[in-house]
């Protein structure tokens, strides 16, 4: 996954970093921002939908940002414009950190107590199911 937001950081160009991924008027609708054109709005779907799938998997941190702007990809303005780059400016500041979930099952068996762990593939760890016996 940090080679696919890696592809994604390039091919968008971006050059900054931000601290935070969403500005203090994330969830506000500007009616009188200008609509984007054709050509933008599709880049604009298509990069939003690649964003949300990175958060979806390893980002869950930036769900809430990404989910909303799916919300105005088939009329998406210059504002919204402003917020996809400040979301990628945030990646681009923090596009090394990996977040997901890490299961954790502990079977009976008998009188013995069996612990598997599971991690994605995208954890710093092993990223494979473990063993071990309480």
């Amino acid at each position: 996954m940090p080679k696919y937001v890696q592809e994604i950081l390039e091919g968008s160009g971006v050059t900054g970093r931000a601290s935070s991924p969403a500005p203090h008027n994330t969830f506000d609708v500007n009616e009188y921002s200008l609509l984007l054109p054709e050509v933008e709005r599709r880049n604009f779907h298509s990069m939003v939908a690649k964003l949300l799938f990175v958060a979806k998997r390893t980002r869950p941190d930036l769900l809430p940002f990404f989910s909303f702007l799916t919300t105005r990809v088939l009329y998406a303005t210059e504002e919204d414009q402003d917020k996809r780059w400040r979301g990628l400016r945030y990646l681009n500041n923090a596009k090394s950190t990996i977040m997901g979930i890490r299961f954790l099952f502990v079977i009976e068996c008998g009188d013995q107590r069996i612990r598997l762990t599971f991690m994605p593939p995208e954890f710093p760890a092993t990223g494979r199911a473990t063993r071990d016996c309480i």
